[in-house]
């Protein structure tokens, strides 16, 4: 309501940019569009209700589910313009809507970005919160952001389990969500003492916890391939980490992995096959290195800020006064 309610004091707007998290706030662009006229475009970053189909919260032909999907064809084909920030992502999308019925008649993709002069790699000697946690000479493995529904944080807990006897490698698990209180209790009731679960920490502290991961762990949980991608891959990148991807299925996540040549690939729900992963970080020096570099590399050379200058391209291409010369 609150969306709703600003949304509607601002209608004289040329247009609206809305992204598609969370999934209900799309409705207030429609609204708009419907009573006041307003233009807009949108920028999907999760599919719903595909995500609760599979996560088993909702059943494909329920009612929810069909309504859902039907607003979201109207929704998304009464768009200026479809954003959505991969090529997976976009194929998925393709079969809910035609982007055709659009102004630019396709859906554009567009990487993110992260800032990498704000993001980037610290030393653990000189990096207070490394310190601060004792972490300094060990392998941290680090897990920052949402333990939402699509994020596999079960197979990191129990690679962690498997992994407690290595004295030099330690998991930091950082963030909120669903399932943050069930890893906190399972480490505290296990006495998992290689593991630290934390909140999340102050937004002036982000550019030192997340330089702390040796390795950044990114997770898709099962069914969720083609429906999301990880925005935190993209800090973890700059911030020089060479990333442990948990993914099953035709994802954006393992392609990158992939294109970069900047970390391993594990189904999700093979804690066995994270060990593995860890143990070969650990155990190979030179290789963890080297994918720190690249992560780093890609960062810089394909994920910076300019990224967004495409959003203001497509958007000019439309509706040619919504947006000034660029600067």
């Amino acid at each position: 309501m609150f969306a709703l309610r600003q949304a509607w004091r601002h209608s004289g707007v040329q247009l609206l940019f809305i992204v598609s998290n969370p999934p209900f706030l799309p409705l207030v662009g429609y609204l708009l569009r419907v009573f006041c006229g307003t233009p807009y475009v949108i920028l999907v970053y999760d599919i719903y209700p595909d995500i609760l189909i599979r996560s088993g919260r909702l059943t494909n032909g329920c009612l929810i589910a069909r309504i859902w999907r039907r607003f979201n064809k109207v929704m998304l084909e009464r768009a200026e313009a479809v954003f959505t920030i991969g090529d997976v992502i976009a194929k998925k999308l393709t079969a809910g809507f035609d982007p055709r019925h659009t102004p630019v008649g396709r859906i554009i993709v567009v990487s993110n970005w992260v800032d990498a002069t704000r993001i980037k790699p610290i030393p653990k000697e000189q990096n207070a919160f490394v310190e601060r946690l004792g972490l300094v000479g060990k392998l941290t493995i680090l897990y920052s952001g949402n333990f939402g529904m699509t994020h596999d944080v079960e197979t990191i807990i129990a690679g962690a389990r498997l992994l407690r006897s290595f004295s030099d490698v330690h998991f930091l698990l950082i963030g909120g969500g669903g399932k943050w209180s069930w890893a906190k209790t399972i480490v505290e009731t296990e006495a998992l003492e290689n593991v630290t679960v934390l909140p999340f920490v102050p937004e002036s502290q982000l550019p030192l916890s997340l330089a702390a991961g040796d390795v950044a762990v990114v997770t898709l949980g099962k069914g969720a391939d083609g429906l999301s991608f990880p925005s935190k891959t993209f800090y973890s990148l700059a911030a020089g980490s060479a990333l442990l991807a948990i993914a099953s299925g035709s994802n954006e996540l393992a392609r990158l992995v992939h294109q970069h040549e900047c970390g391993l690939i594990v189904d999700s729900g093979d804690a066995q096959g994270m060990v593995e992963a860890v143990l070969r970080f650990r155990e190979d020096p030179g290789f963890l290195e080297t994918c720190r570099r690249r992560a780093r590399w890609a960062a810089e050379t394909y994920y910076g800020r300019e990224n967004t200058a495409e959003y203001a391209k497509t958007i000019r291409s439309v509706i040619p006064t919504a947006v000034g010369e660029e600067q």
